[in-house]
């Protein structure tokens, strides 16, 4: 995050600043109503992949019916980054960026905004663009890498080839240090059922590899209904299997913690933290033996400074809200609204879509977490409560 405020600091300062204070405001009169356009947006320029993973909606497309429109045109894509005009950019979504056509003419026309753009990545698609990559002027790039075991990896991305992921990692990171580009690259890794013995050398590699960062997540249910949900490990009821899930989660703490110094720990505490929390979110978990549910203290003002926007064009409360959105029989009551192209001819303000009386509500219901979309999300962003509770008004919602 460092990245970004110096970023943010140095380009942008007084935009930065001025959205700033407008957004703490908007917390502060907590009253669902956005006072500034968010500081953050991420926008899915593609909804196809090259891959089927079970735990994504695209690997179960034969019950959802996803909308036609399968990649965002530049010329769509221009009008929205000149409507809402984000001081940081994600060009993520359900899909992989790289299968976009366009996907380097949108780097370049967020660069030439001064917008600090960031990107993810399966990472297979780019043995033939590793230097467009490089001299794209984007500034982090981000793989889901989850495992590098073979036959596991095999099993969470079907079709795929680790070896050549591997590859394409280690050659654009020559490339990168050759021309001394700013280029970060990062790397996720996803823990399941599949995947939990490989923490250790998960950390292993991504150290090897000298990624700028990296961190350590836990897929979560988000898709309702499946058939088999058996690779979440929340889901898993099998006490022996608990057991082991949580002894391999403390050797990769004491793994992380061996390797942490002085010199690198600010570049991967967030690895040790994150190992931690997982641990004890699910060792209360599995002794509860219930479904985890997001607990009542958290909070999360994600749908203020940073939404997210569908291929066609739907606002979304969040990132994490986009593949629920593809999931729901009634997706649209996640929705601020949609973009068409009328919305530009007539020059509509973005606020006016996002501060309707209904939105402002779930606004409100997700920040103070009484929202259903919330609740297996692991977002918590209680520090910033904790610097806006002495000044919040307690009044109800008065629309």
């Amino acid at each position: 995050m460092n990245l970004y405020f110096d970023y943010l600091i140095k380009i942008k300062k007084v935009d930065f600043v001025k959205r700033g204070f407008l957004l703490w405001r908007s917390i502060v009169m907590n009253d669902g109503k956005s006072r500034a356009l968010p500081v953050k947006l991420q926008v899915e320029v593609s909804r196809i992949c090259n891959l089927k993973c079970p735990m994504c909606i695209i690997g179960h497309s034969e019950r959802n019916k996803l909308p036609k429109v399968k990649t965002m045109s530049f010329p769509f894509f221009k009008n929205i980054i000149d409507l809402f005009n984000p001081l940081m950019l994600t060009l993520t979504g359900i899909g992989e960026s790289f299968l976009n056509k366009d996907i380097f003419q949108m780097i370049a026309y967020a660069k030439s905004k001064n917008i600090f753009v960031k990107m993810d990545t399966n990472g297979l698609l780019l043995k033939n663009v590793l230097e467009q990559i490089v001299t794209s002027n984007l500034d982090i790039l981000s793989f889901s890498i989850d495992t590098i075991v073979s036959n596991h990896y095999k099993q969470l991305r079907p079709s795929g080839d680790v070896g050549l992921l591997i590859d394409n990692i280690k050659n654009l990171k020559i490339i990168r240090d050759k021309v001394n580009s700013n280029l970060e690259l990062r790397a996720f890794f996803l823990l399941s059922t599949i995947n939990y013995q490989d923490i250790e050398g998960i950390i292993r590699y991504a150290l090897e590899t000298g990624f700028d960062k990296f961190d350590i997540g836990i897929a979560l249910p988000f898709l309702s209904d499946l058939e088999d949900d058996s690779l979440y490990i929340d889901n898993t009821k099998d006490k022996e299997l608990q057991r082991d899930i949580l002894h391999n989660l403390d050797k990769g703490i004491l793994f992380i913690r061996r390797f942490l110094t002085r010199t690198n720990k600010k570049r991967y505490f967030n690895v040790l933290a994150s190992l931690i929390d997982h641990k004890l979110r699910l060792k209360e978990k599995f002794s509860n033996n219930k479904p985890w549910r997001r607990p009542v203290t958290y909070s999360c003002f994600t749908p203020y400074y940073a939404p997210a926007i569908s291929v066609d064009g739907d606002i979304l409360p969040c990132c994490s809200s986009l593949m629920m959105f593809y999931d729901k029989k009634e997706p649209h009551q996640y929705s601020f609204g949609k973009i068409g192209n009328e919305t530009f001819i007539k020059n509509i303000n973005p606020l006016d879509l996002i501060n309707s009386k209904d939105n402002r509500t779930l606004k409100v219901n997700i920040i103070n977490n009484k929202s259903n979309l919330c609740r297996d999300c692991q977002v918590n962003e209680s520090f910033i409560s904790k610097f806006t509770r002495p000044f919040r008004r307690s009044k109800k919602l008065n629309i």
